[in-house]
């Protein structure tokens, strides 16, 4: 055990990992920059392939076991890590575990899907193009393979990736004021209340948040409902339609049904997709007149019949 009982640094490592010397603009590989593992870890790494497989990475690892024991390596021991530290387990782990023979080599293949913008999986479920660089590693602290993409091959595959466009809610300056006097005006409550916090609105104890985003020919919008308010809220899915300068959009998503009751205390969620080639406008209006609080006449929640989203950067 003591030949390997150090860490390790190898340079040379670069010429037989991730195809390192046969690179090209359309591979996005991910050659080896250095290895860590400490003495206690019964095994010797021999060779590490990394490459982008569809939106994965794909990570074969040939490994050796130079003890007089049979090695048992678990799947699930390994995870890729970004910059960021955003961690992902393999994909392809079913509770799996590869068993080495004394003195014998074997390969174990691990799929990963990681999240690599933790803001932008939070906004849109997305998780975003891969990374020039991650950390492979092995039951969390007890080794480390850092790998990374040439700069040439990870611009030209960056090229070819869509990145959704993201929107927010413009509720401009006299949006609370106008919205507490509505809610004055129409509850019969003694006491209102309005906050706004980036796509989250808080009005009267009821949360709604609100993520909007265009993605390959489709614009999403994402409700999430928490309702702490004294009232049931009413929301009718499909109903919600947006509207740009020229165009007049309806959601194509199936719901099961066109009128959604969450009682007291209780949380919902919404998803509606509107179908939209090239996508190019900054700026369009939600029609949310059909999300209502059910009082003994319900009651529409915003004071407005649309809110305005705009594009992230305007």
């Amino acid at each position: 055990m003591n030949k390997f009982a150090r860490y390790l640094f190898i340079s040379s490592f670069l010429m037989q990992s991730c195809f390192s010397n046969r690179e090209t603009e359309s591979v996005l590989v991910y050659p080896t920059v250095q290895i860590e593992f400490g003495h206690e870890i019964p095994f010797e790494i021999k060779k590490v392939i990394c490459r982008k497989d569809s939106n994965w990475l794909r990570v074969t690892l040939t490994l050796n076991n130079p003890t007089l024991n049979t090695v048992g390596i678990a799947l699930t021991d390994w995870e890729i890590e970004t910059q960021e530290g955003i961690r992902s387990p393999a994909i392809n782990t079913s509770d799996s575990v590869i068993q080495i023979g004394s003195n014998k080599i074997s390969k174990i293949e691990l799929l990963f899907d990681p999240i690599n913008s933790l803001k932008l999986f939070r906004q849109t479920g997305i998780k975003g193009s891969l990374l020039q660089s991650y950390k492979l590693n092995y039951r969390e602290t007890k080794g480390h393979i850092y790998l990374a993409a040439s700069k040439k091959t990870y611009e030209a595959y960056l090229k070819n990736q869509e990145r959704p466009k993201i929107f927010f809610i413009d509720t401009m300056n006299l949006f609370k004021k106008q919205e507490l006097n509505y809610l004055q005006a129409n509850l019969g409550l003694n006491k209102n209340g309005v906050e706004i916090h980036d796509e989250e609105f808080l009005i009267n104890g009821l949360n709604l948040i609100l993520n909007i985003y265009a993605y390959k020919d489709t614009v999403y919008l994402k409700m999430k409902v928490v309702n702490h308010s004294v009232f049931p809220i009413n929301i009718k899915p499909g109903a919600i339609t947006l509207r740009t300068e020229s165009n007049i959009y309806n959601s194509v998503a199936q719901h099961k049904t066109d009128s959604a009751t969450i009682p007291r205390s209780q949380r919902g969620y919404l998803e509606e997709r509107y179908p939209v080639k090239n996508f190019r406008d900054r700026y369009f209006f939600i029609d949310i007149s059909s999300i209502s609080f059910l009082t003994p006449k319900p009651i529409s929640v915003f004071y407005c019949k649309d809110l305005r989203a705009n594009q992230f950067g305007d």
